[in-house]
């Protein structure tokens, strides 16, 4: 149990209700079909997602035309699929013929695909932005203005471009993007390359504002208790805060722990 609590101790004097553990296992009974076909397919899925691509030896994605084309989502959805025609009870018993261990009646009450949509459209977004060129460019504007500016007016611009790309598109798409122009832009003006990629790969994970900013924003915003509108209201601060909070400790502890320099090399 200590190890559920991140390897905290427990209270002294706390004992392991033992009794009350064997009586709820107890209570659960033995394993019924269903619950053994699910165990085989998630099982199966644990063992697919291992043996794909080993490393140590040929996965079974090399048993196909395009082994690329398989990946993590082909084996789950390999895995889940017999779950809608094994039945729920063996033949021999019987009790409910033609009934299936899944049904899609259950998967659409219960799975809220209004988020898997949100989650899909930021991911759509976070394509857009780069098959476009937009991202690159947007990058290329900032390597131009901030290369003769000072570097705390720098290190600002760079940061507040990464928090406002991360409101729209995926925090790793946007570090992915800024990072290598930053990192040019920094030895173009003779800086230590973290003086500029600390601030900005901190900065990109400010997604507070927008709904497909990140997944969590999306999952709060489907249970209904949070409006795009209270989103952008109370995340904006956030954002803002976040920023000043960065600036502060990337002068004051990050940059001098990381023995960086915040002089120009000759």
């Amino acid at each position: 149990l200590a190890s559920s609590f991140g390897g905290l101790g427990l209270l002294a004097g706390y004992r392991v209700p033992r009794r009350t553990l064997q009586r709820r296992y107890a209570e659960l009974g033995p394993a019924t079909w269903s619950e053994k076909a699910v165990a085989c397919c998630t099982a199966l899925t644990v063992l697919g997602w291992m043996f794909r691509e080993p490393g140590f030896c040929p996965g079974f994605a090399e048993l196909f035309p395009n082994p690329s084309a398989v990946n993590d989502a082909t084996v789950v959805m390999a895995t889940s699929l017999p779950l809608f025609f094994l039945p729920r009870s063996p033949p021999a018993e019987g009790d409910t013929p033609g009934g299936a261990v899944l049904q899609w009646a259950t998967v659409a009450h219960r799975l809220p695909f209004g988020l898997f949509m949100l989650i899909g459209a930021g991911c759509a977004i976070s394509r857009a932005f780069q098959v476009s060129g937009l991202s690159q460019a947007l990058g290329e504007v900032l390597a131009a203005s901030a290369g003769n500016m000072p570097l705390p007016l720098s290190m600002f611009l760079c940061s507040a471009l990464a928090a406002a790309m991360s409101q729209a598109t995926s925090d790793v798409a946007v570090a992915n993007i800024l990072l290598p122009i930053v990192h040019g832009l920094a030895t173009s003006m003779r800086l230590a390359p973290l003086l500029l990629m600390l601030p900005v790969a901190l900065n990109c994970s400010l997604p507070f504002c927008l709904v497909v900013s990140t997944p969590p924003n999306a999952i709060a915003f489907q249970t209904g208790y949070v409006r795009q509108t209270e989103m952008v209201k109370l995340g904006a601060p956030l954002v803002l805060v976040g920023m000043c909070a960065v600036q502060g400790v990337c002068w004051a502890y990050g940059f001098r722990q990381l023995g960086v320099s915040e002089q120009p090399s000759p």
